[in-house]
């Protein structure tokens, strides 16, 4: 019984924790482009599309890890009560992955923006 209970605990940490996660890279990406997109109409002799394609992307990207955070929490109900079926194992550990993978591209694509619009701005 004990067991269960940690195990309970350990899986509502790592879920909090995939939460923030993923809120803080939405956040960042979204509010980054959202703002220059409300600032795009300044920059009329540059191009900004470089940089609004990018905080899109990753803000896309922060999107898709709520879906991956959403399995994982089935994956794992799953898997707690039958921690011996190897392929629900693989299944959890590659929809990880997955996860993971999108919250490093999604700040890669807000690192590429910034990058971008630094470029923009020393053009303008």
């Amino acid at each position: 019984m004990t067991n269960d209970i940690n195990l309970d605990t350990q899986s509502q940490r790592q879920i909090s924790a995939s939460k923030t996660s993923a809120i803080a890279v939405t956040v960042l990406n979204y509010g980054s482009w959202f703002a220059l997109v409300l600032q795009t109409s300044k920059f009329t002799e540059v191009d900004a599309s470089a940089p609004t394609l990018c905080w899109g992307f990753g803000a896309l990207l922060g999107t898709f890890i709520w879906i991956f955070i959403y399995r994982v929490t089935l994956l794992q109900c799953k898997h707690n009560c039958d921690r011996t079926n190897e392929k629900l194992k693989r299944k959890l550990q590659r929809n990880i992955t997955y996860g993971e993978n999108c919250a490093i591209l999604s700040i890669l694509a807000f690192g590429f923006g910034v990058v971008a619009l630094a470029g923009m701005l020393t053009s303008y």
